[in-house]
């Protein structure tokens, strides 16, 4: 591969094969040009002329996101080809064909022979055998006008080896050159596992000074006190951005192209996010460098970006604990804000009959729709009437007499339970549920509930609401 490329070219390709993702025979990666010449520690020209070398070799393709991030795809099938043809014959001779096909219009398979019953040249040697009886130049003959041609043929031959010799020449220079860019490649190779491990025995000594020390020196405690309070100054009043808002920033940039879609996208390329685990913790601090260095990548591509870092603080409302003594934050799509939106204005809605038969039958027709997909999508009021609806429902299937009413103190073991379920406290859902009818038994009616409560109480705790988007929809079609 040195042979074909440059050493900041193979050092892409390693690059790329270790920190992408491979499946079977796919290899791709995501990262800018800015972290390849970081970590190569080149200009960031010399990575853009690298990879368009590597894409004209037809060793990758890319496509740019938005953003500073490209998605890069490692061309296994043209690897292979060049491995299979390198490996059947040596560095030099694959290295002359190349110099052939390169510098003149002669191609490997189509080698010029001179089989015209005259001397022949020696392409073993640098030297043209010249002692041939054909070619005696020691005893002089008579030249008719016939030989006279055929020496001028063989003349013409010995220009066209000569010029051969010329490019085998070439070709080997190219050979040395390919060698001492393998070199170097190897030498930035070294030079990377070396850091690697440098970084891995760093990580292992912070992993033995925490094991080791519980008691956190004087200044960490100052840092962590400092970091803390540049969290604490962001403004959680805004909204939180719907899950479906999200899934269309992240997966449709054509569709979200505005300064906050980028800044979520920028932010969330660091961040290695996994919907299946439990477990994704990041440390403030090193959460504090992401938020710096994505609004700082994003100011350098366009001056006009309109963010501050106060906004890109605010856009990011992730939950802040301490973990084994470091404070650390919560990442989750479900904690992001929507700084395009005050609390007061993005709570508008079409209040038309809001409090009549027909808009709670859609508000809870909205509910069931967003439930039967996820019920994680609920806010925690939408999931306890989704609890009182479930309830129902198995008294129904068990064949109960008036499965919707129970007793009072039955409703208070009710409450008590669809607490603790949904996270709203007792006396919230006493609140949210006072339009129960309540006389000498209580009548679980959702449809009884009022729609306008339920979305103050959203507003209130600062929750958006998928339920609450679709209701408005339905209700705007609503004659």
């Amino acid at each position: 591969m040195a042979t074909l490329t440059s050493s900041d070219g193979f050092m892409i390709l390693f690059h790329l094969l270790r920190r992408g993702y491979t499946d079977g025979d796919k290899t791709t990666c995501a990262i800018s040009n800015k972290e390849l010449a970081d970590v190569m520690g080149t200009s960031i020209s010399s990575v853009r002329r690298a990879i368009d070398t590597l894409k004209q070799l037809n060793l990758i393709s890319c496509s740019q996101n938005k953003g500073a991030l490209c998605t890069f795809y490692v061309n296994w099938s043209e690897i292979r080809a060049i491995h299979k043809v390198s490996s059947q014959i040596s560095d030099k001779g694959w290295v002359y064909l190349r110099g052939l096909c390169l510098n003149s219009e002669v191609r490997p398979m189509n080698t010029p022979s001179l089989n015209m019953n005259t001397p022949s040249l020696n392409m073993n040697t640098p030297s043209l055998n010249m002692n041939t009886p054909s070619l005696n130049m020691n005893t002089p003959s008579p030249i008719d006008e016939e030989k006279g041609e055929d020496i001028e043929k063989l003349s013409e031959n010995v220009v066209k080896e000569q010029s051969n010799l010329v490019q085998y020449e070439q070709g080997s220079a190219q050979y040395e050159r390919g060698c001492a860019q393998y070199e170097q490649g190897c030498v930035h190779i070294e030079r990377g596992s070396a850091h690697i491990e440098q970084q891995n025995k760093i990580y292992i000594d912070n992993i033995e000074n925490k094991e080791n020390h519980n008691e956190r020196s004087e200044f960490n405690k100052e840092t962590d006190m400092k970091i803390l309070e540049w969290f604490n100054s962001r403004d959680l009043s805004f909204p939180d951005l719907s899950s479906s808002d999200f899934e269309t920033i992240i997966n449709l940039p054509d569709f979200a192209d505005n300064d906050f879609d980028m800044a979520i996208r920028e932010v969330w390329g660091y961040l290695q996010y996994d919907e299946d685990s439990p477990d994704n913790y990041i440390p403030v601090e090193y959460f504090k460098d992401i938020l710096y260095r994505a609004w700082n990548d994003l100011k350098t591509i366009n001056p006009d970006f309109s963010l501050s870092e106060q906004d890109m603080k605010n856009i990011f409302g992730f939950d802040v604990k301490m973990q084994n003594g470091e404070p650390v934050c919560y990442v989750t799509p479900s904690k992001i804000k929507n700084i395009n939106q005050s609390p007061s204005s993005s709570r508008k809605i079409k209040r038309k009959g809001v409090e009549d038969r027909t808009s709670r039958l859609i508000f809870l027709e909205s509910l069931r729709q967003v439930a039967e997909k996820d019920t994680n999508m609920l806010t925690d009021a939408e999931y306890a009437i989704w609890l009182m609806i479930e309830f129902v429902k198995e008294r129904e299937s068990n064949q109960q007499p008036r499965p919707s009413e129970v007793t009072k103190a039955a409703y208070e073991d009710l409450l008590k339970r669809f607490s603790n379920e949904s996270k709203v406290p007792v006396e919230d859902l006493r609140t949210l549920w006072k339009e129960l009818p309540q006389k000498n038994t209580v009548k679980l009616h959702p449809q009884q509930l009022s729609v306008g409560k339920i979305i103050s109480y959203n507003v209130q705790v600062n929750q958006a609401s998928d339920v609450e988007e679709l209701y408005n929809k339905k209700m705007a079609e609503q004659p």
